[in-house]
This record gives C-alpha cells, structure tokens and sequence, in this order.
C-alpha cells in the first residue's frame, strides 16, 4: 500500500533520535579509563606476585584500586559518574584493570559468574582455589544485605570460604558506621564473615589546603 509505505517513511522523517553519549556506555567508559591510568603510570601489575593465592591475589588488585581512589583522584571520577552506572563503573574499573596481573599469575577471573545464587560481581580462581569478590557503593540501599547474605550465599554456591566485600564511601558517614560496627560484632563473636574492605571515595580538598 503505498500510502500506508509514505506515512511510515514520513514518520520515520520527523522522528528524533537522542545523540548517543559514549560516556553512558559502561563498557567504553571504564576501558577507556584503564587506557588513561596505563599512560599516567598506574598499572594493576604488581611485582613478585608469582604463587600467590587466589585471596592474596584478589587483595593485590583491590589495593591497587584503593590506591588510586584514594590518592590518585579516583574518587573524582567515581563521583563524576552518573549515578545509576557508578556501582557498574568500578565493577568494570576492577575487572579490566586487574587482567595482566591476573594472566601474569596462572589465574582466572570472571566477571559476574553465577554459579547458581545469581552473579556475584567478580571471581579470581585457580582451580579448585577460588575467591569472590562483592563490591557495593554505600548509596547503595542494599549494602548491610550484600555484606550480610548476598556475599556469603555466593561463597556457599561456588564451594568457597575466601570472601571480600568491598564497600566503597561516597560520603554516607551513618552507613560506613553501620558495616564497620557489624563487621567488628561478628568478629567478636566469631562468626564466619568476609574481608572488609573500605575505599574511601569522598571528594577530597588539595594537599595544599590541609594544615597541621
């Protein structure tokens, strides 16, 4: 029907399409992020690592993280994220970032496997020797569920005791009080719990404002 045919192609003609922003793609952010950390020197390989552990491993890398969030002004680019991708963004950041050394080591990792209890965010494995890896932002409301039963649902589903929770502060002070408080509590009291790991993301002032 040709007329039906010239409705759609005129349609088709006044239709907008919004501009496509590489930055909300995740994928292209975070790789092209990892490019510009390798030319400014920071590199997720770490020397002498050969025969260690996949716990150990995963720690190695997670420092790295920690390190540039901290003191190489990544917390700028976490912030600057759009909120909705920033937990994927320093999901992808990890994974990315952490392949060489991972490779360099007779390791494996694996980006939100799931081995049944949904994807746990990363695994660093070597064989039979397997550490998961959660990753949490403290916008996130979820984040005392991830660290109290997400993570270990995840440990019991790929047959492993080596958990991290890593929980990244943008600022939250109640939350960072809440997970530190738990985390201490059960170590008391002895129950089984994972690594905590902190990773302060608060937007912080010039080294040359601070004073003694």
């Amino acid at each position: 029907d040709p007329e039906k045919c010239s409705r759609v192609i005129e349609g088709y003609r006044k239709s907008e399409v919004a501009k496509y922003d590489l930055n909300n793609d995740v994928e292209y952010f975070a790789a092209t992020l990892i490019k510009t950390m390798k030319r400014e020197g920071i590199n997720f390989a770490v020397e002498g690592a050969k025969e260690k552990d996949s716990f150990e491993a995963a720690l190695d890398v997670l420092d790295i993280f920690k390190d540039w969030v901290e003191y190489n002004k990544g917390w700028d680019t976490i912030q600057g994220a759009e909120s909705s991708k920033r937990e994927k963004i320093v999901q992808r950041l990890i994974h990315l970032g952490s392949k060489n050394y991972i490779s360099a080591n007779d390791l494996d990792i694996n980006f939100e496997p799931d081995a049944g209890r949904g994807p746990v965010d990363f695994k660093v494995s070597r064989r039979g020797d397997k550490t998961i890896v959660e990753i949490k932002l403290s916008t996130n409301a979820q984040y005392l569920h991830g660290y109290e039963e997400q993570v270990e649902e995840y440990g019991k589903a790929e047959c492993t005791d080596n958990m991290i929770y890593v929980f990244v502060d943008l600022g939250n002070l109640g939350r960072l009080k809440k997970i530190t408080d738990t985390h201490q509590l059960n170590l008391r009291n002895q129950k089984k719990v994972p690594e905590l790991m902190i990773i302060d993301a608060i937007a912080k002032n010039a080294a040359s404002t601070y004073s003694n």
